[in-house]
């Protein structure tokens, strides 16, 4: 029997000296909630940003993106990004350009 792919799934492996973020959810319409993997998976510190500062951290920082933690937080991110005009970043997919 072979395993369903679940994009939710926390335990999958992140790719190690790659700086990787998790899109956990979204606040008060304007924030992101996130994780932040710094370059080793045990360095990992949960952030909120404006969606503008979130972008820009992505793209400064050369982040991988990761999926998000379900599916709602990935529909209300989504949203969110298309309202502030934001290209949102796909999973494994860089934001930096």
């Amino acid at each position: 029997m072979v395993d369903e792919y679940d994009p939710y799934d926390r335990t999958l492996d992140i790719p190690d000296g790659r700086n990787c973020a998790r899109v956990m959810g979204v606040k008060r319409n304007f924030f992101v909630e996130f994780e932040f993997v710094a370059g080793d998976p045990t360095l990992t510190v949960e952030l909120v940003l404006p969606i503008a500062a979130f972008s820009e951290f992505c793209s400064v920082n050369d982040v991988l993106m990761l999926d998000s933690t379900s599916e709602e937080a990935h529909k209300d991110y989504e949203v969110l990004c298309r309202e502030h005009g934001i290209v949102p970043g796909r999973p494994d997919e860089l934001l930096a350009r």
